[in-house]
């Protein structure tokens, strides 16, 4: 399988993320796990169908379809040997900013883009739809995304979004949200109010989830040699116990039985890539 990251235009950096390529050739299909995810994606399979399964509900389509932000893992998984996927990661502002969307609605739900009612959306993921390979997706996103940047963006709001969710994450998770609010200058029911709008979750659990991700990505690093009381100190849960819970809850698995092998593929997407690497990178994972 490869998986390719090409680099984002500098104008949209502050609302994508990252493009993502997934080329992949199995003997015959194929079940990938995905943790929990704290961001909005915008999926566009390749002639392939793809299924989702999240919360008990399959969601199946080869048409573009959005995934909001996930608060327990999920699995996509394809019946066909081969599988071409692109997809757009937003930024944690970037898509209530961009289509000024209220994230809520998405969460925890794969929608088909023509059902959003989002003609911005719609339009994109058309065009999209239409061009043959990544590099003329990519030229699709940055030609239609530049000029229908909102003129009238509340850049204000934003910034105050994005330095909460930054300290979010500068903390991993570890800042309650009296403070959080009054960095950002709100009343702390303005502040949850507007964070959901932008996160599609209140800022404790977008804080919960952020220390989970950061969890599961060293624990994918280190792999067997875990130290699980270690990562509780590091990470301020009470306890063990308390690590148990959280993991299970997002990841629906307990330290113990976790499947390594089925999360191969999304430790690639969240292992941070080198600076020296970023512009253009592609990895190769076996399975």
């Amino acid at each position: 399988m490869t998986l390719s990251l090409p680099p984002v235009h500098p104008a949209l950096k502050p609302f994508i993320k990252s493009y993502h390529l997934i080329e992949l050739e199995a003997i015959s299909g194929f079940t990938q796990m995905v943790p929990a995810s704290t961001r909005c994606v915008l999926n566009i399979p390749c002639g392939n169908e793809v299924c989702i399964r999240l919360k008990n509900k399959q969601f199946t389509s080869s048409e573009p379809f959005l995934l909001g932000l996930t608060t327990q893992s999920y699995s996509f998984a394809s019946s066909t040997s081969q599988l071409k996927s692109f997809s757009v990661e937003f930024t944690d502002t970037g898509f209530h900013a961009l289509f000024r969307e209220d994230s809520q609605v998405f969460t925890d739900r794969c929608a088909l883009v023509e059902d959003t009612g989002n003609q911005g959306l719609s339009v994109l993921s058309s065009l999209l739809a239409e061009a043959k390979t990544a590099s003329e997706k990519i030229t699709v996103v940055e030609r239609y995304l530049l000029p229908y940047l909102p003129p009238d963006l509340d850049v204000k709001g934003i910034q105050r979004m994005q330095a909460a969710i930054h300290l979010i994450r500068q903390h991993c998770g570890n800042i309650n949200t009296v403070r959080l609010a009054e960095e950002a200058c709100l009343s702390e029911r303005q502040f949850r109010r507007l964070f959901a709008e932008f996160k599609g979750c209140s800022p404790k659990y977008f804080s919960r989830l952020v220390r989970f991700t950061h969890l599961f990505t060293e624990v994918m690093q280190q792999q067997a040699e875990v130290s699980w009381v270690g990562l509780a100190y590091k990470y301020h849960f009470h306890d063990q116990m308390h690590l148990i819970k959280d993991f299970k809850h997002f990841s629906l698995h307990t330290p113990s039985h976790f499947p390594l092998q089925q999360f191969l593929l999304s430790s690639s997407l969240s292992f941070p890539v080198p600076e020296n690497k970023k512009s253009s990178c592609k990895r190769k994972i076996n399975f």
